[in-house]
């Protein structure tokens, strides 16, 4: 009920929503809630900021609390400056686990232009641990170093931005982790030689398209992930099927071709 209340998003069943939420305030029922969050956000959103910022996160070690993807269901269905402008004012907020909620959001949601604010926020964050890092066994520290490895995701990792060789190279001096450094150099190493492009085909349903550090959800991520790469851009192509599905890969192979020649790339396919 709650996903069909989020899609539609009319105003009228407005008072009749605030209702339902209010007797799921205190519940433990995330998905309708983070549904209804979400028609919030698009429907009234002095309401939804509300709601969202009342959310009780309890504990600070413990789990994240219901309301978590609000902001990233609403930022994907109805994108708008105001309420990007909401999520990245969340990344300073003093609890450090809606702080990773919002770059965790960016790095999903997020537009082109959120990027400059995650590299302020970072900059930031490191500044202050490079001030407190002698507290490495201290719970709060430790919730910093997370909130370090998802603002450092969402730059490298974002869905609307392309993170090359030399914005992964700066981003690792901001590292403060054998853990962040790690997974930078994971990340950097797809750019040693030309960034890949490994398509797995299950079935006509499901394709999973990684693309250098980017590990997309379908198709219809990777041709605008793709449209972000320079002009001249050699692709290496590595597509992974079973014998059933080889017309299937080839068909996707064919619209690659088309696409990477409308946008100025170059394909280069494995020789398997």
């Amino acid at each position: 009920m709650g996903k069909l209340i989020e899609r539609h998003a009319t105003a009228h069943a407005l008072p009749e929503v605030k209702a339902v939420y209010e007797r799921l305030r205190d519940s433990d029922e995330c998905p309708a809630k983070e549904n209804l969050l979400a028609y919030f956000l698009r429907v009234d959103f002095n309401y939804g900021k509300k709601a969202l910022d009342q959310v009780k996160w309890g504990a600070t070690s413990g789990p994240p609390a219901c309301g978590g993807l609000a902001l990233g269901i609403t930022l994907e269905r109805q994108p708008s400056a105001a309420l990007e402008q909401f999520a990245t004012s969340r990344l300073w907020n003093p609890d450090p686990r809606i702080a990773i909620d919002a770059a965790e959001t960016l790095q999903e949601s997020g537009s082109a232009d959120s990027e400059k604010i995650l590299w302020k926020r970072l900059r930031e964050w490191h500044e202050r641990l490079m001030v407190h890092s002698e507290n490495s066994d201290d719970p709060e520290h430790k919730m910093q170093l997370q909130l370090g490895t998802a603002l450092l995701k969402a730059i490298a990792q974002g869905t609307c931005r392309i993170a090359d060789a030399d914005k992964l190279t700066e981003l690792r001096e901001f590292c403060m982790s054998k853990n962040q450094c790690n997974e930078i150099d994971g990340y950097r190493e797809n750019w040693k030689h030309d960034p890949e492009l490994e398509l797995i085909v299950f079935n006509h349903e499901m394709v999973w398209p990684h693309l250098a550090q980017y590990e997309l959800r379908s198709l219809d991520q990777l041709w605008p992930k793709l449209a972000k790469f320079p002009r001249g851009t050699a692709i290496a192509y590595s597509p992974q099927f079973q014998p059933e599905e080889k017309a299937h890969a080839k068909c996707i192979y064919t619209q690659l071709i088309r696409f990477a020649e409308d946008h100025g790339l170059q394909i280069e396919k494995s020789s398997q």
